[in-house]
């Protein structure tokens, strides 16, 4: 398990938020992990000065005022299939929620929220829902290096979250904020560890993961999450 994405570190409430970067990881053994903060949100109107978030780790955006940190993002649900996996993944911090990121996280007024979501409602106006599964497990670690992430990546509809990627970058473009990495790794995270060591040992039998990776998932509703809104679009 290889690659890197690029987690936001700051705020607090337990959510993930996946936007890509390439690198490398090397295979470590596992090591004894101390016991492990919640997953914070990288969500809300950014008021705090503090530049870190009191477990040692810095915030890599600082706090600042009427910054809403956005996203957009697919949401997939294989609850009973991920229980299945709970005894392969000692050592990491579940994650609640499977989001599949079309953006890396950005920062918008307060006034631009609105023009923001009519501008992807916009964009992906005709286009339609499709299908999706899984291909594969991998290691993801944040630019920073202090979390590390058990995903799976995307195998069909790989090229329809790509056009869909590419609408949301020509929005991303309109309001002069970066878009997606090129080329994307499409995922969704099952859980976390400080020590990417601890990712990375892991192994799922497969037969374990068979429930999940042979599952067609339609996707038909777009997210848009901004601080603490969550707005969503509906696709034909």
């Amino acid at each position: 398990m290889k690659n890197i994405v690029d987690y936001p570190s700051s705020s607090d409430e337990e959510t993930e938020n996946p936007t890509l970067k390439r690198k490398l990881i090397p295979e470590l053994k596992q090591t004894s992990s101390k016991k492990m903060p919640k997953l914070p949100s990288f969500f809300g109107d950014s008021t705090k000065p503090e530049s870190s978030d009191g477990t040692g780790k810095k915030r890599t955006v600082p706090h600042a005022s009427n910054s809403w940190a956005t996203y957009v993002y697919f949401q997939v649900d294989f609850t009973d299939e991920k229980e299945k996996l709970v005894n392969y993944c000692t050592g990491l911090e579940p994650i609640q929620e499977q989001h599949i990121s079309l953006s890396r996280t950005v920062y918008l007024k307060h006034h631009q929220l609105d023009m923001f979501v009519t501008s992807v409602r916009n964009a992906i106006q005709n286009m339609k829902s499709f299908d999706i599964s899984f291909a594969q497990t991998a290691c993801l670690t944040n630019d920073e290096n202090t979390r590390s992430f058990l995903t799976l990546e995307i195998g069909n509809g790989y090229i329809q979250l790509l056009d869909y990627m590419k609408q949301i970058n020509k929005v991303m473009k309109e309001y002069k904020q970066p878009i997606f990495y090129n080329p994307p790794r499409f995922h969704t995270s099952i859980g976390w560890a400080l020590n990417k060591d601890t990712v990375t040992s892991i192994e799922i039998p497969q037969p374990c993961l068979n429930p999940i990776t042979s599952r067609l998932f339609y996707l038909s509703r777009l997210y848009i999450k901004q601080g603490h809104y969550i707005h969503h679009i509906d696709l034909q």
